[in-house]
């Protein structure tokens, strides 16, 4: 007859972050085996002079070791198996975040083979997710106007970028002008204060540019070098302090100023082509500007539509975690942060960039601290939505995700 299956003593106590804490008993019989099994192992294992592998005597490993050293490697295994064992036998559904509060020298000290131990043990587990309510929301959300204007806008941005440059030589530059310039900067130095938080050695350097063409249109480029250079002559040097934005893409030169050494080589205008037909054909698939007219006002319209239907969504998911209550673990919200910076990473990689370069621990550290403020409202808003489809019995069929995994590939194609 089979010996019945040892049950394991747990106590459960509920801790906030959706954490449970586990006090665990480990039987006299599991102490002393989990020990007859590390000293077993090492009577197999262990190269002593004298003594052929496996055949060491126990009286010899105990010398050896010591009996410390023993206790320790057999309690170190055991306490693993133990809580894996108990979190089977008490049927716990366990997120990760595993954490031993017990001091693990404390039960070494207390350890006795042959005798019972406790240890406590907590880890995250699945929230309790309660959803008050999910159903007769008023919310308020902004209603996107089509704007008519925004057509003629996009016209004349294609045909600026479709303008002919006619080199200009009897007038300064205007708004509007493409400059052909060469230019040196440096950066001025920052303020005493400024100055004494960082490090002098690592003055960030200046360029020295030769023919760049640049487009005299505030927000191309550098707004303050646009403005200096409005005004030009063709041979003219000028000095002009520019300080960069606060959103630079090199944040450590944000809010810096630089001073650009700019000598003006040529002027051109543009010419730009007329508002017709040809034009239409030339910048898209349709054969007359009315089609083309037409086209972009039913994508503004639509594209207004979608914006608003976006806000009214957002409102209404906002309305329904304000009726969630939930305490999410911190195993949850990792899983969410590494999700996310998945998907930053997979659109950096799309838009050429390295990202096995790009991508360090300190700035993994500072993406996750980033997102974390997205992150929760994303996992409240899954939560929420999967209480409204456990009650309402909503399920995806099969085909429905097969069929959507192939519009996202498509899609992706589609970016490339």
């Amino acid at each position: 007859m089979s010996k019945a299956k040892e049950l394991i003593k747990v106590q459960q106590e509920k801790l906030p972050g959706s954490q449970i804490s586990l006090e665990i008993e480990i039987p006299p019989e599991r102490s002393q085996q989990a020990y007859e099994q590390a000293i077993t192992k090492l009577m197999r294992s262990a190269h002593i002079p004298g003594f052929r592998k496996g055949k060491v005597p126990r009286p010899v490993i105990l010398q050896r070791f010591g009996v410390d050293h023993l206790k320790a490697s057999a309690l170190e295994e055991l306490v693993q198996k133990t809580f894996e064992a108990a979190v089977e036998q008490e049927e716990i559904q366990t997120l990760g975040n595993v954490q031993f509060r017990s001091s693990f020298d404390e039960l070494a000290a207390q350890f006795k083979p042959g005798e019972a131990i406790t240890f406590t043990v907590s880890v995250d587990v699945p929230p309790e997710v309660h959803l008050k309510r999910y159903q007769d929301f008023q919310v308020t959300a902004e209603k996107v106007d089509y704007d008519p204007a925004k057509i003629d806008e996009v016209l004349e941005e294609h045909r600026s970028a479709n303008a002919t440059l006619v080199p200009i030589e009897d007038r300064a530059t205007l708004a509007g002008d493409v400059a052909v310039i060469d230019f040196e900067s440096r950066f001025l130095p920052l303020p005493e204060d400024a100055a004494a938080d960082g490090d002098a050695s690592e003055e960030p350097e200046g360029e020295s540019v030769q023919d760049f063409q640049l487009e005299l249109v505030k927000g191309k480029f550098l707004d303050d070098l646009v403005e200096g250079i409005i005004g030009m002559q063709v041979g003219e040097t000028k000095e002009i302090a520019v300080t960069l934005p606060t959103e630079y893409f090199q944040a450590e030169l944000s809010g810096r100023t630089a001073e650009f050494t700019v000598q003006l080589k040529e002027i051109k205008a543009k010419e730009l082509p007329p508002l017709d037909d040809d034009f239409a054909q030339d910048v898209s698939e349709f054969s007359t500007l009315v089609e083309l007219r037409q086209f972009l006002e039913e994508q503004y319209q639509q594209e207004a539509k979608d914006s608003t239907d976006a806000n009214i969504e957002a409102a209404l998911l906002a309305a329904l975690i304000a009726e969630l209550e939930v305490d999410l673990p911190e195993t949850m919200i990792n899983d969410e942060l590494n999700v996310m910076v998945r998907e930053t990473l997979t659109r950096l990689q799309t838009n050429g960039l390295d990202v096995n370069k790009l991508m360090t621990k300190d700035l993994l550290t500072e993406m996750k601290e980033r997102l974390r403020s997205e992150a929760i409202p994303r996992l409240q808003r899954t939560l929420a939505l999967a209480e409204i489809a456990k009650a309402q019995s909503i399920k995806v069929e099969a085909d429905a995700i097969q069929q959507r995994c192939q519009e996202v590939l498509q899609d992706l194609q589609g970016e490339k």
